[in-house]
């Protein structure tokens, strides 16, 4: 139930410009990293470290070489923006 109050807080946003590059972004993680393949389980922590640490301001504001550095701190491994198929507007 830990995960609830993040995705409620996601939802009650849609209209802030950054949405869509955020829910894109989260989709592409999803198998990436936010998915344990023993469980099958969404893991909510790193959503909620994402957001926490930024991820939405990044976003609005296209620093796409920060967001790279985030994606990498919070995920533990090397993931970019590039490396997930997404291509965000400069």
């Amino acid at each position: 139930m830990a995960g609830y109050p993040v995705i409620f807080d996601l939802s009650v946003r849609p209209a802030c410009p950054e949405w869509v590059g955020l829910v894109e972004l989260v989709a592409r993680l999803r198998p990436e990293k936010l998915t344990s393949p023993e469980e099958n389980v969404y893991c909510y922590k790193v959503l909620a470290d994402l957001l926490d640490t930024g991820l939405a301001e990044l976003l609005a504001q296209d620093k796409h070489g920060e967001i790279d550095h985030l994606l990498t701190r919070v995920c533990d491994r090397d993931i970019t923006l590039a490396g997930l198929g997404l291509t965000l507007p400069d």
